[in-house]
């Protein structure tokens, strides 16, 4: 009896210290990626030139997409190393595609793409590129006709000075307008020469008035350009007229005189100002002097440039009659 007691007793001890022995839990099994491997949608082997302020990038993973997904990185950082763009994009494809933004005209960039895995941080692929952007060159080697019908047409609605306020007059019934890409971005933007009052003598001189188009708007901005000796376009002319791919503008001028001054006023001179990557860099002023109130250009005699013909207000005293500018290149 005793041993019976003996061994029932030595059952219960080992049933208790089983099932108060720890169970360890298996172990978590490791996770393994396939080795990170993709392409992208441009040539990274060179620069990556653009005409517009953002670069679509289509990232494709060629590797077998790991089981929690990838991190999809592009980082675009301007030439003093300020980051102008980032983006992350997690996804569980094997393709993505990513706009890269804010590429100013004629800047230069370097831009990293980087592909990790979401499971494993330390399976992660980069590659870098540079980018730059150039302006887009327009076809200006037609008439003024041609090119006197704009890609779009402005409202004064859409105007504001430099500091963002509006601006109260309405450049379109003024002295003399034009439309035209400055900085060749795409978007034509808005130079006019200003009325002026013709109780004031000397006639006043400013200069161009200029608003560049951002895409949504026309904001004025400063003329740096050189000074014009009578900047009071009648009838403006835009054009490539030294065939660098740039448009330049050619003013037909014909100021008049001030109250009490006899009209004609027969000494203006018409200027040709010359565009440049920089800006309206050089201006060539032609010498004979008249009243200079309109004028068209185009290639008349077929050799691939553009001439000028300006038509004077004449009398014989000035002996300056309208004229055909033949370009010679």
């Amino acid at each position: 009896m005793k041993t019976n007691k003996k061994s029932y007793l030595l059952i219960v001890i080992a049933l208790v210290y089983f099932s108060c022995k720890k169970t360890e839990p298996a172990p978590t099994p490791l996770i393994t990626d396939e080795k990170i491997t993709f392409t992208v949608s441009i040539d990274t082997t060179k620069t990556v030139k653009i005409t517009s302020d953002n670069l679509p990038i289509t990232i494709n993973l060629n590797s077998k997409i790991p089981a929690n997904g990838i991190t999809y990185s592009v980082q675009v950082l301007d030439s003093t190393n300020v980051q102008v763009f980032s983006k992350d994009s997690i996804s569980t494809t094997n393709s993505v595609t990513i706009i890269s933004k804010n590429f100013q005209i004629y800047q230069k960039y370097k831009t990293k793409i980087t592909v990790t895995s979401i499971s494993n941080p330390s399976n992660t692929v980069s590659k870098q590129y540079n980018v730059e952007r150039d302006r887009v060159y327009k076809n200006y080697l037609r008439t003024s006709y041609d090119l006197s019908n704009f890609d779009i047409w402005f409202s004064s609605e859409q105007l504001y000075k430099s500091d963002g306020s509006k601006y109260l007059y309405n450049p379109f019934i003024d002295e003399q307008s034009t439309q035209l890409d400055i900085d060749g971005d795409g978007l034509e933007d808005l130079f006019y020469f200003e009325g002026y009052d013709l109780q004031i003598n000397p006639t006043p001189n400013p200069p161009p008035s200029i608003f560049m188009n951002n895409g949504t708007a026309l904001k004025q901005t400063n003329y740096n350009g050189p000074t014009l000796k009578d900047p009071h376009g009648t009838k403006v002319l835009i054009g490539d007229f030294n065939n660098d791919s740039q448009p330049d503008i050619f003013s037909n001028v014909a100021v008049d005189p001030p109250i009490g001054v006899p009209f004609p006023y027969l000494n203006d001179n018409c200027h040709l100002l010359l565009n440049s990557k920089n800006g309206f860099s050089s201006v060539k002023e032609f010498l004979a002097q008249g009243f200079w109130y309109t004028g068209c250009s185009g290639d008349i005699d077929n050799d691939v440039d553009l001439d000028i013909i300006t038509f004077n207000f004449h009398s014989q005293s000035n002996g300056v009659k309208s004229r055909i500018m033949w370009n010679d290149g």
